[in-house]
């Protein structure tokens, strides 16, 4: 949020707080499907990473 506020981009509070939830939520589901599929492909977990991250952080 600071690199954001640096480059001029506004955030309110209540946002910056659902994305903070949204990610957290996406690193705990990754951390439960690596347990329950430890043979999960590298590639798999790139993409899936590439498609969600941006929609998270945007």
């Amino acid at each position: 949020m600071q690199r954001a506020a640096s480059s001029g981009v506004k955030i309110d509070a209540d946002a910056a707080q659902t994305r903070a939830f949204a990610l957290q939520c996406l690193i705990e589901g990754l951390a439960v499907r690596i347990v329950r599929e430890p043979g999960m492909s590298d590639h798999m977990l790139a993409d899936m990473l590439a498609m969600n991250l941006p929609v998270v952080i945007d």
